[in-house]
């Protein structure tokens, strides 16, 4: 009884173990797709430039080039 018990758990450790796995792979796949989304593209940038005067003044270009990169991919996903 004490082996079958044993073997039991070993199992479900591993089956656990597969588990979390699993799960990695779809919060990484959950974070790439809400990455894509133009909104946090869009913040990304503005994040990234806002604390250097400098690149600040080069914000609203930068939004364009996102934008339009953006809209070029999604282009190409509907052909």
């Amino acid at each position: 009884m004490k082996a079958n018990n044993e073997l039991n758990i070993e199992e479900l450790l591993q089956e656990n173990q597969e588990l979390k796995h699993r799960l990695s792979l779809i919060e990484e796949q959950a974070k790439l797709k809400y990455q894509n989304h133009l909104r946090y593209r869009l913040g990304n940038v503005i994040v990234e430039n806002i604390d250097n005067p400098l690149k600040a003044l080069s914000i609203p270009m930068r939004l364009l080039k996102v934008y339009k990169q953006y809209k070029e991919e999604h282009k190409k996903r509907k052909i």
